[in-house]
């Protein structure tokens, strides 16, 4: 019941949070403070305040008073250089992956959304953009959803039934169905690389490198550059890039994939003390 009582803690502070800004946010929107509004949400990094780092924030202070130790709970801990060059690598990979096949035919012509998710990301102010993507969404997002939600949910299941289950939390809050499915699989490698490292900096720096890469191929117009060498080109590139990080995740194991993904972990590693 505990466990239960806290996933639902972590996950009803950041939906309340949610809600109450949406609420707070069209009102405002409706006010003679229109102006002001357009101005806060032209800049990208607004709404990842709103809707990220106040939830973390929140739950910094409930672990304060419970006298528990958030970083230790959510596995803060030092990545050895084996694993920090391969996520470098599989990070690489992943901006590769992504790159090549948001700009393949079928992706410009029936899911735009991505590409469009992409402009929209660096309409603002450049170095807010590469900050909160690169730094403060990746690194609360992986709080919330790895740090506190996962790691609470895994001291009373297999961690496989965590992979999949903690992801659907976060999908009925994306605006398309495509992007909803992309984000599950993002979601799901974030969650493979930081299981099989026990390091929440593995899962950080996969995410916000990949965000900044991808940004950053787009600002130098790589992206109109291999649209000109074709579908064939594109999907083969796409293809090696996904094997590459597939490869790169699974040699971040410790031990062998049936003892990861059978036991009830969390119980030996992370203590009720440390929930406070």
């Amino acid at each position: 019941l505990k466990i239960i009582g806290n996933v639902l803690l972590y996950i009803g502070i950041w939906y309340v949070n949610l809600k109450f800004f949406g609420y707070f946010v069209d009102r405002a929107f409706n006010s003679p403070y229109k102006d002001l509004m357009d101005l806060l949400f032209n800049q990208w990094g607004f709404g990842v305040i709103i809707f990220f780092v106040i939830p973390v924030v929140i739950n910094l202070v409930i672990f304060k008073i419970r006298k528990g130790n958030i970083i230790e709970f959510c596995r803060f801990k030092a990545m050895t250089l084996k694993d920090t060059v391969i996520v470098l690598l599989v990070t690489i990979a992943g901006i590769i992956f992504t790159l090549h096949l948001i700009n393949t035919s079928f992706f410009l012509k029936y899911l735009p959304e991505f590409d469009n998710y992409v402009k929209d990301a660096i309409k603002g102010n450049l170095f807010a953009t590469f900050f909160m993507t690169g730094l403060l969404l990746p690194t609360c997002e992986e709080i919330l959803f790895r740090g506190l939600i996962f790691n609470e949910m895994r001291k009373g299941l297999p961690v496989v039934v965590v992979l999949f289950l903690h992801i659907l939390i976060y999908m009925p809050f994306q605006p398309t169905v495509s992007i909803a499915v992309y984000a599950y699989l993002n979601f799901f490698i974030y969650a493979l690389v930081f299981i099989l490292t026990d390091s929440l900096w593995s899962s950080i720096i996969f995410e916000g490198l990949g965000a900044v890469g991808l940004y950053a191929t787009k600002l130098l117009g790589f992206d109109r550059v291999i649209r000109n060498w074709g579908d064939p080109y594109l999907i083969t590139v796409s293809i090696v890039s996904l094997i590459l990080i597939l490869i790169g995740v699974f040699s971040l194991r410790k031990a062998p994939l049936k003892e990861i993904f059978s036991i009830k972990t969390g119980v030996s590693k992370t203590s009720d003390n440390v929930t406070g």
